[in-house]
């Protein structure tokens, strides 16, 4: 592995024949910060600037290799303030490094693709935030009373005519002084910073307004924890719930308030050093339905867990969570009716389309099972 040191001190741009960082290299660019790339007296604290790679600018950009540069004022404390970064981008993916890749993996007859036909050219635009559709961005959450800036980029075409919707809550911006609204206009070349305070407990909707890019997949959820995260939970009873090595797990939920759950439609994990956290759209049993706006229903068995996984390991993968009622839960159920507020322990059923769970490698279809029970009640 071979590392680059690249200091640019320099006032004009670098080059425009960089060959770039061959595979297992590392390249480390260093910059000075003049004043004049921070947040002017009308801006916020922070601003972002665009990244990517000028060795082929379309298709490193529609790989992907693109992403975000946050500038501060001197002496702000960044850890006080809530960062998330939103890019909002058409991926032409028929402009990709990996297009043939993608044809070769996907395609039943990859001899046979028309690389020139018009409808499988438009199947590979993909209208992304941060690179993802249809509501599976990850790691998009807050907490009552946190202070937010979401860093809103648009990059891409002249079809790149974005209008970020937030749902839920309004935020302020700076434009020759402070404005509020839910709606940023975000044209390509545009980077601009909104901040919002959270008040609302939920999962919220936010998208590109244009009625084409919603309907392609440019939408997706942030979630609002309560500042305490403790109104309601559950958790893991048996220690063998793990993915991998045998460290015991836990899970905990948590909903707005009293027993009164909610519904997320769009399940997403994201792994850190020792603990994970993510919302997921749950089936429970119907031994739990008493949980359900402190009512039994037979109607739905839809609601959300917020986790936090402690495994003592580092992974990363998308997670479905199930739970269901075991063969013995319902025999019980058969010869007594369940208390208000109790809840027989059930089946957790923990599944990854992607097949990976931990850091060990399992076929896609693969479940875990673990104990449920109610915390709050020991």
């Amino acid at each position: 592995m071979v590392l680059h040191a690249f200091p640019n001190t320099a006032e004009h741009l670098l080059c425009g024949r960089c060959s770039g960082v061959l595979e297992g290299e590392i390249q480390t660019y260093t910059w000075k910060i003049p004043e004049r790339t921070g947040p002017t007296s009308n801006d916020f604290e922070c601003i972002p600037w665009l990244y990517y790679s000028t060795v082929n600018v379309i298709k490193d950009t529609n790989s992907g290799l693109v992403g975000p540069l946050i500038v501060c004022r001197e002496n702000v404390n960044v850890n006080q303030i809530v960062h998330r970064v939103l890019l909002f981008m058409i991926f032409d993916e028929n402009r990709s490094w990996y297009f043939e890749d993608n044809i070769a993996t996907y395609s039943l007859e990859p001899n046979k693709v028309d690389r020139d036909d018009e409808t499988f050219q438009l199947s590979n635009q993909m209208h992304a935030i941060n690179g993802r559709m249809f509501g599976t961005n990850q790691g998009l959450t807050a907490h009552v009373g946190d202070e937010v800036n979401w860093y809103l980029m648009g990059v891409g075409s002249e079809f790149d005519l974005h209008t970020v919707h937030f749902h839920g809550h309004s935020y302020t911006y700076t434009d020759m002084g402070k404005y509020r609204s839910d709606v940023y206009d975000l044209p390509p070349g545009t980077f601009a910073v909104v901040k919002m305070y959270p008040r609302a407990v939920g999962t919220w909707l936010f998208h590109c307004h244009v009625g084409e890019h919603i309907e392609a997949g440019m939408e997706s959820t942030y979630t609002v924890f309560p500042n305490n995260g403790k109104d309601w939970q559950v958790g893991a009873a048996d220690p063998t719930c793990q993915p991998g090595r045998g460290s015991p797990g836990v899970l905990m939920g948590w909903s707005t308030g009293g027993k009164r759950l909610q519904c997320d439609q769009a399940p997403w994990g994201e792994g850190v050093l020792v603990s994970l956290s993510f919302a997921h759209t749950c089936m429970y049993p119907l031994t739990l339905n008493i949980f359900l706006n402190e009512r039994k229903s037979n109607i739905s068995n839809m609601f959300v867990f917020f986790f936090s996984l402690f495994f003592g390991e580092i992974f990363h993968y998308r997670v479905r969570v199930l739970a269901r009622k075991t063969e013995r839960d319902r025999e019980t159920e058969s010869k007594k009716s369940p208390s208000r507020g109790m809840a027989t322990p059930q089946s957790l059923l923990l599944h990854s389309p992607l097949g990976i769970l931990g850091t060990h490698a399992h076929t896609p279809g693969m479940s875990l099972s673990c104990q449920v029970r109610d915390l709050n009640r020991g």
